[in-house]
């Protein structure tokens, strides 16, 4: 197997070190707090939640490891260890095929995804070989397909989730980073990490039907990584690491309708169902930036710890998890 330069979180902060750095606004009130942190592993980064246990995970890029949480007892009930060494190392992003109750995780720093079995918390044969630099995952409902950002590759990789194997390579912009499902149309959204776009996937037919600039006429840098779809407002949000903004895409029309500053380096972004609020970690900041999904306005500003990286809601409680260092916490409305 091909050996491929270590592509870490810090690494893809690099990307983005030309963009200003803006500060939020000062939030009106304090109304979301840090209700529980846990101890993960070594660079606590990606997150998904399995729906049939409620059980959360979070890859630890450093110990090619899962950790696996029950969120009603907040305490790591397992672990579940990668192969490691030049096959399957540095896990960073996360998904979550509910119809088969399967985790996939992509092994960054190489050339494969694992998928785990969430019944048993076990590896499922062996890796998959999806492309170099495997990042964001998404679950297809409609076609039962997993969608992977292969960052060093350039295109999404597609997997049928009956026999985990690879069907397709779809080709999109630079760096593809983070991607999300749109349900209403069966469209995934994936961020180009240097070319500063949004690919539009049809799950139909696997073929781009949009290309949509994150911030048109501004200069490049801007390093869009993480990406969420509210099915309420028919929104794509984008998190810009290099800007310190949030791009709010109108679906419909394909078209940027407002552009959100928060903290330093917006990293990822989760839409949590239960407020209609998205949530932003923002890494230079070390807080999680609340922006009001019906007024497109930051509203709040959470401190959290250093260097936050990634949020997921809790579909069953609506508290919002986000990793930063080697722990997750658990943020919630006081």
């Amino acid at each position: 197997m091909k050996v491929l330069p270590l592509l870490t979180v810090a690494g893809i902060f690099a990307l983005g070190a030309s963009g200003g750095m803006s500060a939020p606004p000062v939030p009106l009130r304090a109304t979301h707090g840090v209700v529980k942190t846990i101890h993960t592993g070594p660079s606590a980064a990606g997150l998904a939640f399995a729906a049939r246990t409620g059980f959360l995970y979070v890859t630890n890029i450093f110990g090619d490891n899962i950790s696996v949480i029950n969120p009603r007892t907040r305490l790591v009930v397992d672990t579940v260890p990668l192969v490691g060494g030049n096959i399957c190392a540095h896990p960073f992003g996360l998904g979550y095929d509910k119809k088969h109750n399967i985790i996939y995780v992509a092994c960054q720093q190489f050339t494969a995804a694992t998928a785990i079995d969430a019944g048993t918390n076990t590896p499922i044969g062996d890796p998959i070989e999806v492309g170099s630099s495997p990042f964001g995952i998404a679950y297809d409902e409609r076609n039962g397909d997993v969608y992977i950002a292969i960052a060093h590759d350039n295109v999404v990789t597609v997997v049928d989730g009956g026999t985990r194997r690879v069907i397709d390579h779809i080709p999109v912009g630079e760096a593809p980073f983070g991607i999300a499902y749109d349900g209403r149309r069966g469209f995934l959204y994936v961020t180009n990490s240097q070319s500063d776009t949004v690919s539009i996937i049809d799950g139909a037919t696997n073929e781009v039907v949009g290309t949509v600039p994150v911030a048109p006429g501004q200069p490049a840098g801007l390093a869009p990584m993480g990406v969420a779809y509210d099915g309420r407002n028919d929104t794509i949000y984008v998190a810009n690491f290099g800007g310190s903004t949030v791009s709010v895409i109108d679906a419909r029309t394909r078209e940027l309708v407002s552009e959100v500053f928060v903290g330093g380096g917006p990293f990822g972004i989760a839409l949590n169902e239960r407020d209609g609020n998205i949530y932003v970690p923002t890494f230079f900041d070390g807080t999680v930036d609340v922006i009001d999904g019906n007024t497109n306005l930051d509203v709040e500003s959470i401190p959290v710890g250093p260097s936050p990286v990634w949020a997921a809601a809790d579909p069953r409680t609506g508290h919002v998890w986000v990793t930063h260092g080697d722990a997750v916490s658990e943020l919630a409305a006081r």
